[in-house]
This record gives C-alpha cells, structure tokens and sequence, in this order.
C-alpha cells in the first residue's frame, strides 16, 4: 500500500503559499507522488525530461535500484523500488522551495517484503527542474536514530 496523502496535502499548503514557477513545480511533484499512489508510473513521468536522472542513498537493506537515466530506466526503477516495500508510511516535515528546487524533508516507516524487516528512515527528497521539467530526482534515506 502506498498512501502518500499527507504528503500530498503538505504540498498542496505550500503551493498555496507560493507563486510562480515554485508553486509550478510543487504541483509537479504533488501530481507525481498522486500518480505513484495509483500505480501509474507512466503519469509519474509524465513532466520529466527525456534525461531525467535518479540517484538514491541509502542503507543497503534496500534492495533498491539506485541510478537511473531516462524515462524507461528511472520507469523500471520505480517499479521495482516501490515493489521492495509495503505498508508504506512517509511523512513529510518541512518543504523547501528554491529558485529550481523542491525539497523534501522527512521519514518513513514501512517493512522491507524480501526480508519481512520494518523500517524507519529519515529522508531528503530533492526534485531538480530545467525550463519547468523534472530534471533530476535525488533521495537520501538514513536509518532513525
């Protein structure tokens, strides 16, 4: 299950405290994570660029797809990354706009299905645009003290 709805509704708050390119691209982000939610990964690119790059850091207990470049790739790396996991719970604690960025400041809790582990991660997800397309998706996890 993924239910990133309080996500979402952070992102739709910010957005109505912005204008301009940053609420363009705050709306990108919401459609993409909404698009997730359903399953349409198709969707979730749909604003990337043809070169769109992915890069993830985090512990190796994910057994994540951690570079990926280009829509089929980065595509192929979603599916396999959120099909790693169940019982997703992210939360979102701060959003941060910046001239091309979005960054999201966070954690999540969730269970690993290859090896039946829980899991609590804090997290950095950083959304890099160019000429108004998602450019660049970077993700830093670390385990919860």
């Amino acid at each position: 299950m993924k239910d990133f709805r309080s996500i979402t509704e952070q992102l739709r708050e910010a957005r109505s405290r912005e204008h301009g390119p940053f609420a363009r691209h705050l709306l990108s982000v919401q459609e993409q994570l909404t698009a997730i939610e359903r399953g349409d990964m198709d969707g979730a690119l749909r604003q990337a660029r043809d070169d769109i790059e992915l890069e993830i850091f985090a512990p190796t207990t994910f057994p994540f797809i951690t570079r990926a470049r280009g829509i089929a790739e980065l595509r192929h790396a979603m599916v396999h990354n959120f099909a790693a996991l169940s019982d997703q719970r992210p939360e979102v604690a701060n959003v941060i706009t910046q001239e091309n960025v979005v960054v999201l400041i966070g954690s999540e809790r969730g269970t690993i299905r290859a090896t039946g582990a829980t899991y609590h991660v804090q997290t950095v997800h950083r959304f890099t645009f160019v000429e108004n397309a998602l450019a660049h998706i970077r993700i830093i996890a670390a385990e919860a003290g």
